[in-house]
């Protein structure tokens, strides 16, 4: 009689597990793999199948009282290697990795957590056309700002930060007019706005009350 998946033990499931990974090609299994692994190893196709699955949701592990559950298979350098040969389309969730790289989730779940390897937006964007690129570069050449315009905007960014302060973070004042065109055609344009030291005290002392 052929043992059932609650019987096997962890060293067989691991050769099961690890025979599969060599296996994988392109995320997927190639066509009769749990055939040829129930064969090989003497067990239904569906413990096999099982047993892949429960791999790739995280949860392989014994089921009988006494047994120890799986040990960490992959270091933090493994582990990033495997994920960098992975196309970038094939990144997309952890699933997705997870088949690709034959790294079980619960590995790359702890991966994550412990910042062997961080998380990037999953949100998928389409390639650009050639015609798409060209719209998008007008588009911002469009909304460029020159160099002036970007000192006038930084000087009243700065102008507003001190009222901010002076109100204790209120908005209860209006927006500042420096005349900045006619400070510059006097030459008498400053590169920075000051902020008295008693006003960023006062704001500092607002803050610990």
């Amino acid at each position: 009689m052929r043992a059932t998946r609650n019987d096997l033990t962890e060293e067989v499931k691991r050769k099961v597990i690890k025979a599969l990974q060599e296996r994988v090609c392109l995320g997927k299994l190639p066509r009769g793999t749990m055939k040829a692994m129930a064969t090989e190893f003497e067990l239904d196709r569906g413990t096999i199948r099982e047993l892949w699955r429960r791999f790739q949701q995280g949860c392989l592990k014994s089921r009988k009282y006494g047994r120890t559950g799986p040990t960490t298979r992959y270091t933090a350098e493994v582990v990033i290697a495997k994920i960098q040969e992975i196309p970038r389309i094939q990144r997309s969730n952890m699933r997705d990795i997870s088949e690709a790289s034959g790294i079980s989730i619960s590995t790359i779940s702890r991966a994550l957590k412990k910042g062997i390897i961080k998380r990037r937006s999953s949100r998928l964007k389409p390639l650009l056309t050639e015609e798409n690129m060209r719209e998008r570069l007008q588009y911002c050449g469009a909304h460029t700002l020159g160099e002036e315009k970007l000192s006038n905007v930084f000087l009243t960014l700065q102008a507003v930060m001190r009222l901010v302060l002076e109100h204790h973070g209120g908005n209860g004042f209006k927006l500042p007019h420096l005349h900045k065109d006619a400070m510059k055609r006097a030459g008498t344009l400053m590169e920075n706005v000051s902020c008295p030291v008693s006003v960023l005290f006062a704001a500092h002392r607002f803050l610990q009350q």
